[in-house]
């Protein structure tokens, strides 16, 4: 189980983002936090809170050299950016998720998992903040924290391995679900 990456994109640079960013940084996991968003605006107070040591607006460049790709964006937004993820990465890059629900988002990945080039399996970190966006961001929101995995029955068992190994170096608690039972 890997829990040291050269590089590290993460698409969503929020509070969940920004916290799994300053996270990474606060325990030394990873070398080079890629913040990948839309608004320059969000992007510069991730980098000015820590959150990320460079960013881009510009997804297929900052996803391409990363080892490790999360993709904390909105539920719905989530199964198209995978696709245009898994158009840039190189082979075998490992790509989780943080979406709330995981049913479509894995389904859709499932549909074509033979053709892939990155490694996917979803995510649940249980942690939140009422508050918003990078600024909230905050290195110790999800210890002692849940997260939820989320294999497919297809997915390759050191698949599951890394991406729980992710998770759980955030918040030391990991359960696994099957995202196609209970739809």
């Amino acid at each position: 189980m890997k829990v040291h990456w050269q590089s590290v994109a993460i698409v969503g640079v929020g509070l969940i983002g920004g916290s799994i960013g300053k996270a990474l940084q606060a325990r030394r996991l990873a070398e080079r936090i890629i913040g990948v968003g839309r608004s320059a605006a969000s992007l510069a107070e991730a980098r000015r809170h820590g959150a990320v040591t460079e960013t881009t607006r510009d997804l297929a460049a900052g996803v391409a050299a990363a080892e490790l790709v999360v993709v904390t964006a909105g539920v719905a937004a989530i199964p198209g950016l995978l696709e245009a993820i898994d158009a840039a990465v190189a082979p075998g890059t490992l790509i989780t998720d943080a979406g709330s629900t995981k049913a479509s988002i894995v389904s859709a990945w499932e549909r074509t998992r033979r053709t892939r080039r990155g490694r996917f399996v979803g995510g649940h970190p249980l942690a939140g903040s009422h508050r918003r966006g990078p600024a909230a961001a905050d290195a110790g929101l999800f210890a002692g924290r849940v997260a939820i995995v989320t294999p497919a029955p297809r997915t390759p068992a050191a698949d599951v391995e890394d991406a729980g190994g992710f998770w759980a170096v955030h918040g030391r608690r990991l359960a696994r679900h099957h995202a196609d039972r209970g739809r």
